[in-house]
């Protein structure tokens, strides 16, 4: 009870101050600010930084035109900003505008035209407009030049520009951070709306790694960059679909919905702790990238090096994703996005390849003529424990054995199945064209003293499968508060709630449906689909017991509610201290609730509960009477929720300060964490009424009875379970940067990480992670400017070493206890893990070598780096004797080895005279792995035929049986070890370790990446498309698995690949069997795993194509409306090319750890609708 009133005090007092904040920031007014500055002799640059450092403004100029290393001297006190900026720049050749909070610099003669208009020439004309940016913000201060007459003026605080132009004139548009455009004045017309496009190089001039802002130009660490434009031009509810291809070394991977990333390969044995860190305003989440809004990011910096990434230590070695998100801009900004997204149906015949129903029918018939059963393999009409489940097509053959059909009837009614294809009801009452709907709406400001963003979306989902949708409210809001010169208050809330309601049929439900199975019949009643028990024993006992014991999916679907509710809190606060020049301490906290509850409830008529009702009675068989329930009637809800509290506390002093030549960055930093979870599985609550809200608590029997008399049973979630973890960490670290001569940088970091998770002894749980780096200017050396060749020239070398911690073993044995056991009355365990007892953290020693570059001429500009990753202590699974109480553990003894080369490449092209700039963007990536280290001598065949880790090999090895084809007794048989040969039907080769005789097929991993952008923009028009590709790795196919029969549907749920079986020509996996074979389902497990199953796994896809249009201001003045644009998306567009025999699409194509192969949901095309505006 003290929990939940301290929750509910928290979100009392997390609510109130969400609009005290709120209030605060949209009434905040200030006057202006005074200055009081005392430098003599030092550099312009290092005077504007201490203005920018006092005072609300922020300076913008062009390095080439404005010499700021010119020394100066300046003395004033209490001075306003324009009587300081006329005495520093007395003497100068330097003019100023103030536009709102930006000062802009430029030469003197480059004056703004409006505050010249005495020498303005009245030949031509005058031409004005608006200018923005590609996500429609108004531009300020951007420089407007005409080429032809020299003149010059800025925009205003609105980004509206004028200035004097002839026709044919050409007028230039720059601004830092963007692309210079070019236009040329054309006849008659004197409005020329300008959008800008960022200057990706001059992006990259700012590095954020989560702990510190730095010049990219003195950073030594591997970093990509996309900012909100690139985002937002992919339109998405997630912020995945936008990452997809656009940074050299990541990988997107997995199907829809269930992403996962990968850079720089694959770091770790253990995959559950395989994803990066993500890093959300300079706080560590729990959530990964759960609760981002792609409309609410301003950037997303990948951090792959040990330079850039080391700083997070502990939990850096898979890479760190940083977010930073929107900052408010000067005035009231309101926006709204809203778009509507269709997909086509799921492509059944792509994600469940089953054969026809024919085909189906006639493996079966096989099976059953030839009495190719599984030894427990029965079925029975009678009251006796052998009533199991049985296709329809095993039905009939029985009843045909057994005389109750007559051949006639029973060929009849084999006809009617193999006209039917279950995939045509599957599509008529299972599946739709999903539908998602998203509005966003946000509003930003700013003033001299205070800052504000609030967003909110909506998102109403319609899943692929009927009766499942999702909706969810996402909520963010952000304030920084100047409460003194010398303090900052910042504080932000993020907030969500979703409903996900999951009663419509899954993958795995359709997976199970017999492809002669029908779920309506031609009356528009429901058909007698398999469920738990043979049909004949149903039919036959009908009105005996309790409740009508037929399945039908359609109608269980009907009778069920899956809830799953999920709640999130995310607040973030903090203080900054401007303790004197260069140095600000800040004290910050973050705290998270992640809560999630499932409420899954079936009513008295769903299958779910009428089955337990009838199987756990009292009956008599003679009688043919039910005596006694065991089972209350009623419906059944099953609830379960799982709670995710976190904390973050942290401090940082942080020090950036010039001395002449000398620039010095540093800090000293403390952080601790704690992340608790805990779940709870309620016992189930039975005879549940959803409108009265009664319960029925069943009596405790033991033991019960079956209705066929057996006993020694318990009934079904009676028992709940608990789960608790706590994952403490301790972490110090510090940083520093020094630069010379603007030119010569060297970085470095170190930081001590401690953990509850590692074992105490201080030598392996005090774990210090380090790394260092230098930057080389090159540019900026005159025998490089000599070479006029490169606008921009930079080179970077780093090494460092960064960790990984591994949850799922411990340095104490690890069990987990079961409760009572029934029949003995006993508490017992069970043990998930025998210990480890040096545990320690998984190390990677990772070395870059990087080159950014811009040539001059041809606007060519990309990044090039060379990097080498070296994991140590990496948990893996190696051999004990017997003797110690198991044969495999867990230790820090495994070694991986990662390498490779990436490359991103920009080029562009304009052409002034009609508007049109093209723009292209290359990411491409190679990376070699390696397990350099095991230490394991024992391989079994169903180790080494799924993905595994090996030493000497790559990561995600896979080997084979290689199939030698059909001998001379029809038998498939296999090369064995040397020369020998076995059959499918021999006990595999005698061996410890069986790679032996299996060889080699390559790994699932991909060994180059692929992402190409290309942008068109012509007018108001921008046109891009989005391609990856994936190369160098292999996968296995899918394919037919000989099944036997058994008490299941699984011989008639086969693969197509039967056909050829039957048919008898099948080449890569053994023809037909003879009726004779006795050893069938060695035959399936065999044939999965051939050599010719494998196949190539390189493709290239065409991920998406967009399409925007922005409607000319001058067509909506007067509308009270500002930057409205249109725009469409195609994406999951599909394979361009597949090196698979069959065009397969590998990435949905799942080689787990537990099985051959399984295809997943392939996201269906979608297609997108959106508007966006201001006002």
């Amino acid at each position: 009870m003290k929990k939940l009133k301290s929750l509910s005090a928290i979100r009392r007092l997390s609510g109130s101050l969400f609009f005290l904040l709120l209030f605060l920031s949209f009434s905040e007014n200030v006057s202006a600010q005074k200055v009081t500055i005392n430098l003599t002799n030092v550099p312009l640059v290092n005077v504007l930084k201490e203005i920018e450092s006092k005072t609300p403004y922020t300076f913008v100029y062009t390095s080439s035109l404005i010499d700021v290393k010119k020394r100066v001297s300046i003395s004033v006190i209490n001075e306003e900003i324009v009587p300081l900026l006329d005495k520093l720049l007395s003497g100068t050749e330097i003019s100023y505008k103030i536009v709102d909070k930006q000062i802009t610099l430029s030469p003197k003669e480059f004056k703004n035209e409006k505050q010249n208009s005495s020498v303005q020439q009245q030949t031509g004309r005058r031409i004005s407009g608006l200018v923005t940016d590609e996500t429609k913000e108004l531009l300020p201060g951007v420089s407007v030049q005409n080429l032809n007459s020299k003149k010059r003026a800025f925009s205003d605080s609105k980004g509206v520009y004028e200035i004097d132009a002839n026709d044919g004139d050409i007028i230039r548009f720059y601004m830092i951070g963007m692309l210079g455009k070019d236009v040329i004045v054309t006849k008659g017309k004197s409005v020329f709306n300008i959008e800008m496009l960022t200057d990706i190089v001059q992006l990259e001039d700012v590095l954020v790694t989560g702990y510190q802002t730095i010049s990219k130009d003195r950073a030594a660490g591997a970093v990509g960059i996309i900012n909100a434009a690139e985002i937002q031009n992919r339109p998405s509810v997630d912020i995945i679909s936008a990452m997809d291809g656009m940074f050299a070394g990541l990988r997107v991977h997995g199907d829809g919905g269930s992403e996962k990333l990968t850079i720089r390969g694959i770091s770790t044995m253990t995959m559950g702790v395989s994803n990066p860190l993500v890093v959300v305003d300079g706080f560590a989440v729990e959530d990964g990238l759960e609760s981002i809004n792609p409309n609410d990011v301003e950037t997303i910096h990948i951090l792959k090096d040990a330079s850039a990434a080391s700083i997070w230590g502990a939990r850096s070695s898979n890479g760190v994703v940083v977010i930073t998100t929107k900052k408010a801009k000067k005035g009231l900004h309101v926006k709204f996005n809203s778009f509507v997204s269709v997909q086509d149906k799921i492509d059944i015949e792509y994600a469940n390849p089953i054969a026809s129903s024919k085909d189906a029918l006639r493996w079966e018939k096989y099976l059953w003529d030839n009495g190719k059963t599984f030894s427990s393999f029965s079925i029975s009409k009678d009251v006796d424990g052998n009533n199991n489940p049985a296709t329809l097509g095993i039905t009939l053959m029985n009843m045909r054995k057994l005389g109750r059909i007559s051949q006639s009837d029973y060929d009849q009614q084999i006809a009617r199945l193999e006209q039917i294809d279950y995939k045509d009801d599957v599509y008529k009452y299972l599946l739709e064209n999903a539908v998602t709907q998203n509005y966003d709406f946000s509003v930003n400001g700013a003033s001299e003293r205070n800052q504000y963003v609030f967003n909110v979306r909506y998102t109403k989902d319609q899943s692929s499968f009927k009766f499942s949708h999702n909706r969810e409210i996402l909520a963010n809001f952000r304030n920084i508060y100047s409460i003194t010169r010398w303090l900052d208050f910042n504080f932000s809330i993020m907030t969500k709630f979703s409903r996900s309601n999951n009663s419509g049929a899954s993958l795995s439900d359709i997976k199970n449906i017999s492809p002669y199975e029908r779920i309506i019949d031609d009356n528009g009643g429901y058909t007698k689909m398999v469920g738990a028990h043979y049909q004949e024993f149903i039919d036959d006992v009908n009105g005996v017991f309790p409740k009508d014991w037929n399945y039908n999916l359609l109608q269980e679907i009907k009778s069920r509610e899956l809830l799953t509710d999920r709640n999130s809190l995310r607040m973030q606060t903090s203080l900054n201290f401007k303790l004197f020049k260069g140095l600000t301490y800040e004290t910050k906290f973050q705290y998270e609730l992640y809560k999630t509850e499932n409420n899954n409830y079936y009513n008295q008529d769903s299958y779910y509960v009428r089955d337990q009702v009838n199987k756990w009675v009292d009956y008599n068989t003679t009688t043919r009477k039910v005596t006694k329930l065991y089972v209350p009637l009623g419906g059944q809800l099953l609830k379960g929720y799982s709670t995710n509290r976190a904390y973050n506390f942290g401090n940082q002093l942080k020090y950036n300060q010039t001395f002449g030549r000398h620039e010095v960055t540093g800090g000293l930093f403390t952080e601790i964490s704690s992340s608790v979870n805990e779940s709870f599985s309620a016992p189930t609550i039975f005879g549940y009424n959803p409108d009265m809200l009664t319960t029925q608590t069943p009596e405790i029997f033991y033991p019960i009875r079956s209705y066929w008399g057996a006993t020694n049973y318990t009934l079904n979630g009676l028992s709940p379970s608990l789960r608790y973890t706590d994952e403490r960490f301790f972490s110090i670290l510090g940083n520093a940067a020094y630069t010379l001569d603007n030119k010569y940088s060297l970085t470095g970091s170190f930081r001590i990480d401690a953990s509850n998770l590692i074992v105490d002894d201080p030598k392996y749980r005090y774990a210090p992670f380090w790394s260092a780096g230098v930057n080389w200017k090159a540019d900026r050396e005159d025998f490089i400017k000599e070479l006029s060749f490169f606008d921009r020239l930079n080179i970077r070398f780093s090494y460092g070493h960064t960790g990984n911690v591994v949850t799922s073993t411990s340095f104490v044995p690890l069990v987990t206890l079961m409760g009572v056991y029934s029949p003995t009355g006993v508490e017992y365990a069970v043990i998930n893990d025998y210990g480890n007892p040096a545990l320690t953290w998984e190390r990677t020693k990772s070395t870059n070598f990087g080159i950014d570059f811009a040539l001059k001429g041809p606007k060519l500009y990309g990044t090039i780096e060379l990097y080498n990753k070296h994991g140590i202590d990496i948990v893996g699974e190696i051999d004990l004797p017997r003797l110690t109480g198991t044969s495999l553990q867990k230790f820090n003894t495994a070694e991986i080895l990662n390498r490779g080369v990436e490359l991103n490449l920009n080029y562009e092209i304009s052409s002034p005279s009609i508007d049109l700039t093209w723009l292209t963007k290359l990411n491409f990536s190679y990376n070699h792995s390696k397990v350099l280290s095991l230490k394991r001598v024992s391989y079994s065949a169903a180790s080494v035929r799924v993905p595994h880790f090996e030493e000497d090999r790559p990561v995600g090895s896979i080997y084979s049986y290689k199939y030698l084809g059909m001998n001379e007794s029809n038998i498939p048989y296999l090369q064995g070890i040397g020369e020998n040969t076995w059959t499918f039907n021999n006990v595999a080769p005698s061996t410890s370790d069986h790679r032996d005789y299996m060889i080699y097929s390559g790994s699932n991993q991909p060994k180059v990446l692929l992402g190409w952008q290309n942008s068109l923009y012509f007018k108001g028009f921008h046109l891009s498309a989005f391609l990856t590709g994936e190369f160098g790795h292999i996968f296995r196919r899918p394919t037919f698995n000989y099944p036997i029969l058994t008490n299941s549907k699984e011989s008639s749920i086969l693969h197509k690949d039967v056909v050829q079986v039957l048919d008898n020509t099948a080449t890569n996996i053994p023809k037909m069997p003879s009726n004779t074979e006795t050893n069938l389902q060695a035959w399936g497990t065999l044939a999965q795993f051939l050599n010719t199953t494998i196949d190539k796994a390189s493709s290239i896809r065409l991920q998406e194509v967009n399409l925007s249009y922005n409607i000319p201001s001058s067509l909506i003045s007067g509308t009270g409306l500002s930057n409205i644009k249109l725009y469409c998306q195609v994406s999951n567009v599909g394979l361009l090319w597949s090196a698979s025999r069959d065009g397969m699409d590998p990435r949905y194509i799942l080689n787990s750890t537990s099985s051959a192969a399984t295809t997943m949901l392939k996201p269906p095309r979608k297609y997108t609708f959106g508007l966006s505006f201001e006002f």
